[in-house]
């Protein structure tokens, strides 16, 4: 008895649940996830801003360095490898712009 009860709730999980993501594909009263000239509409993405993206080296970079728990020695090399990532970073802004 329990194994058919299992069987038949994991059914109604999945149709439900295509059938979910079918009407979230779709938003558009035809069904079509398709624009008026009849191409694929293009999805938005987040375009992070030149600040959000300072602070998430910023954020990145602490974090790395608070990761490693440097030693002295080690502390002495770390001002030039920061100033490589920020220059990394600045190479690959250049280059998505």
């Amino acid at each position: 008895m329990l194994k058919p009860m299992i069987a038949v709730t994991a059914v109604l999980a999945i149709a439900g649940s295509s059938i979910v993501y079918a009407q979230q594909r779709s938003g558009e009263p035809g069904g079509s996830a398709r624009s008026d000239e009849g191409a694929p509409r293009s999805e938005q993405h987040y375009q992070p801003s030149a600040d959000d993206i300072k602070a998430f080296t910023d954020a990145r970079i602490a974090a790395l360095r608070a990761g490693l728990q440097l030693t002295l020695d080690q502390e002495k090399n770390w001002p030039p490898f920061e100033q490589a990532l920020r220059d990394l970073v600045k190479l690959h802004q250049q280059r998505g712009a």
